[in-house]
């Protein structure tokens, strides 16, 4: 019979009624001549991933969907390789940055226009894109000239602009943006520290603490309307911990594992509540792995997640996320399938259609949780 639990209102679906293995992980195969896929990130609606294909030094963006399967982006005209950072909410519009010996260019692609450079603000030869707003609209990343980096945005009436201007910021990245396009997170750099930041239209530049005892910390995903964000921090002596900021608590961290690996939240649900990154430690042998977060869950290794709702993990080594369907359901990443390096995509069941989360999974011995301090 299944079975429906939740755990504190968010929909963690378990594997009540599916048998151990049956939801496959689909690898994304390279173009072709290509052995190594990395995924960048995937639509809200689940359909299309992008990423990068390798070979050997040949590097090119690619958008796959199930019923196509992997499509060859192309590349900027003057420069020879490409990689995709981001898709927005329909898949309809890839951003990333083409590259050749010369120089990087952001860019922006539709299936009309193809890939197309957005511009060369503030005399900067070099610009990747890293986010695009829900319907495409909008566009956020970083400008680089002799080393010091500058944040811009993108739309099609204006161009490509700082907006920071008035700030007295000059180095800042901006990295993630929410799905209206209002509000955009990143790190910015000051005489003694890398500080995470969040900018809003109607509220301008907030600058964020870092976690106590580091010195470098960044926003790398934000939810739909903008009110959460996660990222991470680290210094010399506290390498790579995660953090929650959410607009009327501030940050919090995430927690650790028991081995006290070094963790790097990467992506954020649409919804704000579910997390998801990578961690490290030197028993790892060089190789990163996953991890997923809710508020009840706690943190939490990805693989082991996925084999609790009855996805097939044998074989597999996942060590990145690139992202998180709207509902929740669709991840995407990075891993290795006996031994091969692919990018990777899984759709787990809705609750609706199973239980949620297997009952030895929820009573796992949870992580301390960890206090609050103001952003």
């Amino acid at each position: 019979m299944l079975r429906r639990v939740l755990v504190g209102g968010i929909a963690l679906a378990g594997c009540s009624g599916i048998a151990a293995g049956e939801i496959e992980i689909v690898r994304i195969n390279g173009l072709v001549n290509h052995a190594r896929t990395d995924s960048g990130g995937i639509s809200g609606d689940g359909s299309t991933v992008v990423g990068v294909s390798h070979f050997n030094m040949h590097r090119r963006a690619f958008r796959w969907t199930l019923e196509n399967g992997v499509q060859d982006l192309g590349t900027v005209p003057g420069t020879f390789r490409s990689e995709a950072n981001a898709v927005n909410a329909d898949g309809s519009v890839v951003v990333g940055r083409s590259y050749s010996n010369d120089g990087e260019e952001a860019f922006r692609w539709t299936e009309e226009t193809g890939m197309e450079n957005i511009g060369y603000p503030f005399f900067n030869r070099n610009s990747r894109a890293f986010d695009v707003s829900a319907d495409g609209s909008v566009v956020v990343g970083v400008t680089i000239r002799y080393n010091i980096p500058r944040e811009f945005y993108w739309d099609e009436s204006n161009g490509l602009r700082s907006f920071l201007p008035g700030t007295g910021i000059t180095n800042a990245r901006a990295n993630a943006i929410s799905a209206d396009g209002n509000t955009i997170g990143g790190r910015l750099w000051s005489a003694d520290e890398r500080l995470p930041f969040i900018w809003s239209a109607s509220g301008g530049l907030q600058l964020l603490s870092n976690l106590p005892d580091t010195n470098s910390g960044s926003i790398s995903s934000i939810s739909r309307d903008g009110s959460v964000a996660v990222g991470s921090s680290s210094s010399n002596v506290h390498h790579g911990r995660s953090f929650i900021w959410r607009a009327d608590t501030g940050i919090q961290e995430i927690g650790t594992f028991p081995d006290n690996a070094a963790t790097y939240a990467s992506v954020l649900s649409a919804d704000g509540s579910i997390v998801l990154g990578t961690r490290w430690t030197s028993a790892f042998e060089g190789r990163h792995r996953t991890f997923i977060w809710a508020e009840d869950l706690g943190i939490q290794d990805l693989v082991e997640y996925f084999r609790s709702v009855g996805v097939g993990v044998d074989g597999w080594e996942l060590i990145e996320v690139a992202g998180i369907s709207d509902d929740n359901l669709t991840f995407t990443g990075t891993g290795y399938f006996e031994g091969r390096r692919t990018a990777w995509v899984v759709t787990i069941p809705s609750p609706s259609s199973l239980g949620v989360v297997a009952l030895a999974f929820l009573l796992a011995p949870r992580r301390s949780r960890p206090g609050r301090w103001p952003a």
